[in-house]
């Protein structure tokens, strides 16, 4: 389980687990936009 966090906190660009929990969160009302997603929309 730890393996898998670390990936999807590397592919996410986060440096904790208290950072993927509030992304996942986020992802789950439909807020959430990772920054590499939210850079390429403003070019």
């Amino acid at each position: 389980m730890e393996c898998h966090r670390e990936s999807c906190k590397r592919k996410l660009g986060l440096n904790s687990a208290a950072q993927l929990l509030a992304a996942a969160v986020a992802w789950r009302a439909g807020d959430y936009v990772p920054d590499h997603v939210d850079a390429l929309s403003r070019q």
